[in-house]
């Protein structure tokens, strides 16, 4: 009996070094590993993401350029901070990624408004504004409207200048409209004060549909003044503008 047994141990004590030998040798997966490597991301990272892709505004709006110059900051403030961790923060894809659609945002668009602004001045004209036509705005003497002396040098001159359109009783085929200087002039019930009203008459049989509360339209023409407008007039417009020219 004791010739049987000893094999058996022998055998045993073999099958159990295999056992620890095998057990000792497997290696440990790299996918397995990777589940324990985890880094919180800043989240400086994801808000720099939102304001890069909200950035193409920037094309659209001068002000909205805002939005890409922020997510620039955002960009940069997050890659800073991830850097400076050593190594306990990620997320600098989602950074690089918002940084770089938001310098594309704020360079692409300010080139695309600032060709635009250039090209829609008619050639031979004046830009002129709202604003400078309220710093110039007309006195009052016996219940009639005095002019001032830069408004009146700019009778019969080429000027363009862009406002909203005052809704009236046709929204197709206009020739004739009250061009104001704002939205809430126009699309709120309120009235204009007569410097913040020009009168547009288009010639040369040109016609424009009324357009949307929100879009500015922008009208070249030859300014011409009325100092005969009393106060008693009412909408009755001092400024009237030829246009030749609708953008």
């Amino acid at each position: 009996m004791s010739t049987i047994e000893a094999p058996q141990h022998h055998e045993m004590e073999e099958s159990t070094e295999t056992a620890v030998e095998t057990s000792t040798a497997t290696p440990i997966s790299p996918e397995v590993d990777k589940e324990f490597d985890y880094r919180p991301v800043t989240p400086l990272a994801p808000i720099a993401l939102f304001f890069g892709l909200c950035s193409a505004a920037g094309f659209l709006a001068w002000e909205a350029l805002a939005i890409g110059a922020m997510g620039f900051l955002m960009g940069a403030a997050a890659l800073w901070k991830i850097r400076s961790s050593g190594g306990e923060l990620g997320g600098s894809m989602l950074a690089k990624i918002g940084l770089t659609l938001s310098l594309i945002g704020v360079v692409g668009g300010s080139t695309l408004l600032t060709y635009q602004y250039i090209a829609e001045l008619p050639e031979g004209h004046e830009r002129i504004s709202f604003k400078w036509f309220a710093r110039q705005a007309p006195k009052v003497a016996n219940g009639q409207y005095q002019l001032d002396e830069d408004i009146l040098a700019l009778d019969n001159k080429d000027i363009f200048i862009k406002g909203y359109m005052f809704p009236g009783r046709k929204t197709t085929d206009i020739d004739t409209f009250v061009l104001v200087k704002d939205s809430g002039d126009c699309c709120f019930g309120g009235q204009p004060k007569i410097e913040d009203m020009i009168l547009v008459e288009l010639q040369n049989d040109m016609k424009i549909d009324l357009r949307s509360q929100t879009t500015p339209v922008g009208i070249g023409g030859k300014l011409r003044l009325d100092n005969r407008v009393r106060i008693s007039d009412g909408l009755r417009p001092v400024y009237t503008l030829e246009g030749y020219h609708v953008r």
